[in-house]
């Protein structure tokens, strides 16, 4: 099953862009873990992937990830959702987020291995001088 969802910008509107930087750090600071399951009364071989519904609630409560009512947690009649298409565009922006440290960390340590090069010309040239 595919989700699709609605984003032409003709039928949008209050837009708010969100901070990449909060984005990278709800996913950073996420303690939840992937796990391959299966469904219960379901055949042991057909896994799946995915999270806990109950445990993502406590990182994106505000953000509709989690679809369901808070009193229908353990009622396996009405389970809670992810809403996994919702959860891709935060994952974007912290990818986003990370890439842009990621160059910056290269900007860096490009800086600092010309440094030591530097350095490194002048430790040569003091051995120089010392020698004479």
């Amino acid at each position: 099953m595919h989700s699709i969802a609605k984003n032409c910008r003709r039928i949008k509107e209050n837009l708010k862009l969100l901070n990449p930087i909060e984005q990278y750090n709800l996913i950073k600071n996420n303690p939840n873990q992937i796990y391959q399951y299966n469904f219960i009364n379901d055949n042991p071989q057909n896994k799946q992937i995915g999270f806990i519904a109950q445990n993502l609630r406590n990182v994106f409560n505000d953000n509709n990830i989690v679809q369901g009512n808070e009193n229908d947690l353990y009622d396996h009649n009405v389970p809670l959702t992810v809403d996994y298409g919702r959860m891709t565009t935060y994952l974007y922006g912290a990818l986003k987020q990370s890439i842009i440290e990621i160059e910056n960390l290269k900007k860096k340590n490009n800086e600092l291995e010309e440094i030591i090069i530097s350095i490194k010309d002048e430790i040569k040239y003091l051995k120089y001088i010392i020698s004479l």
